[in-house]
Formats: C-alpha cells, structure tokens, sequence
C-alpha cells in the first residue's frame, strides 16, 4: 500500500510539474517502517555518506565506482539526504513487494538526521567527510556536527572512511581505531598542501591527535591539475577526471576511492 500511494503521490506531483519528497512523506506515513523494510534484503547492505559538504558529489562517485565493479547499487542520487527524500528515492526502485533489488546501497545522510537513520538502517559503513563552520542558523556550533557523525561511525557495523585532513574527524577516527574498529583514511599529500599559499599547512594543529592514532591514508590526492588528479593508492598512481576545477572535487574522489 505504502508503495502504491507513494508512487501515486508521484505521478500527481509530475503531472504538475513538481517532484519534491512528498512522496517519500506519504510512504512514510502510511509504513513507517518503509525504510528499514526496503533496505533489509541487500546482501552487502548500506553504506552511508555524510559530512558538511562534497556529500553529493562523493556520494556519486562511490556509486560509479561500485557499479564499475559490477555490484547493483540503489543510491539517493539527487540529493535527497533526509528521511522523507530517501524514501522517494527508494520509490522510483522498489517493486511492489517492499524490497529493493540490489546488491549494496550508497546513501548520502543529512548531518541532523544521520543518527536516527544509522539506527533504522543500520549501515554497514559510513564515509565521512569534513566539518566545516557552515549552516550555523541550524546547527549553532560545529562540536554538534562532530557527535553527529561520531554517532554514525559508532553506529556502523563494520567500517568507517574518516577523512585525515579534518581535525575533528581524525579525533574521531583515531578514537575509533583505539577501540578496535575498522578504520580506514584519506587525504591530501603533503607537499601538495605545502604547495599552496594558504590552507592547511599555515594552520596549527590543536587537535591533540597522538602520532600513529590514526591510520595511515590508503589513498592521497597526490597531484592536481585544472580537471584531472592523481591519487596514490598503495603506491600506485592513478590519474582521474574531475567533474569542475577545484581541490575539493579529488578530495571527494579519494574519499570514495578509499
């Protein structure tokens, strides 16, 4: 019934010319386990993506990776990173039964709603990438992003992608891998970042973060050039294409990559 109405919901909203996560909002209330119900049967289960910003972008690149791999993947690829978004996505995959086919899902979370969903879906991993001082009308101070996403991490069952350039997150992936969890990492080479005139290598470290804490990255954004960049993963180079010019963007290849 859920899945009927919500892809009813749809139909209506398009003949309109609208889209939105209305229909998501109808699945949900009239299954509330909509969600956790349709996610349940993916042999390699969930995969959560969050952080400040580059969620979206990250969240594809995962995907294309994955799918490059042969694996089926559901994924949110529009965007729509809260409950109700997801859930729309979930409607334009799921047959009538409830259950989506695949074999992984790839879900970009909003920071807010990452810890409920973490409990319904129960993710697998999460890959998380930076805390940055942004939408302070709704979040008042980043330390509340932080336990945000040190809840999703805690919260995965098997694995977490911390990005090593963010102090906050390397506090939480270094706390993570001293209790024993799978932590993996990533980051900018060195004298890439010593490159550049400003940024991360004029900035003093105040974390606290003990040497040999965090594991080291499996995968550095090594070189950059206008829309291409080289990662080094295990030692090996590997060229790439960039969506637009901008560090940030082989910063969100090498997250995914990892």
């Amino acid at each position: 019934m859920a899945v009927v109405a919500g892809r009813l919901a749809r139909w209506l909203l398009r003949l309109r010319g609208g889209g939105s996560a209305v229909p998501g909002r109808v699945a949900l209330a009239i299954a509330p386990a909509f969600l956790e119900r349709a996610v349940s049967r993916l042999p390699l289960g969930v995969v959560f993506v969050s952080g400040s910003n580059g969620k979206s972008t990250t969240t594809n690149m995962l995907t294309a990776i994955l799918r490059e791999h042969g694996l089926e993947v559901f994924t949110n690829p529009s965007g729509g990173n809260l409950p109700q978004g997801i859930a729309s996505a979930l409607l334009a995959d799921v047959p009538l039964d409830g259950y989506v086919r695949g074999d992984v899902g790839v879900i970009e979370v909003d920071e807010a709603y990452g810890v409920d969903l973490a409990t319904l879906l129960k993710p697998r991993g999460s890959l998380l990438l930076n805390v940055q001082i942004d939408q302070l009308n709704r979040f008042f101070e980043p330390t509340r992003v932080v336990g945000m996403l040190r809840s999703i991490a805690e919260t995965s069952s098997e694995f977490v992608v911390v990005n090593a350039d963010d102090d906050s997150l390397a506090r939480v992936g270094a706390d993570l891998a001293a209790a024993g969890r799978d932590v993996s990492t990533f980051a900018v080479a060195p004298s890439l970042i010593e490159s550049a005139p400003n940024g991360l290598a004029n900035v003093e470290d105040l974390t606290g973060v003990a040497a040999g804490a965090l594991p080291v990255p499996s995968v550095f954004v090594s070189a950059l050039e206008l829309q291409s960049a080289q990662l080094t993963i295990g030692g090996e180079h590997v060229r790439i294409g960039l969506p637009a010019r901008g560090l940030h963007y082989a910063v969100d290849a090498a997250g995914a990559t990892a």
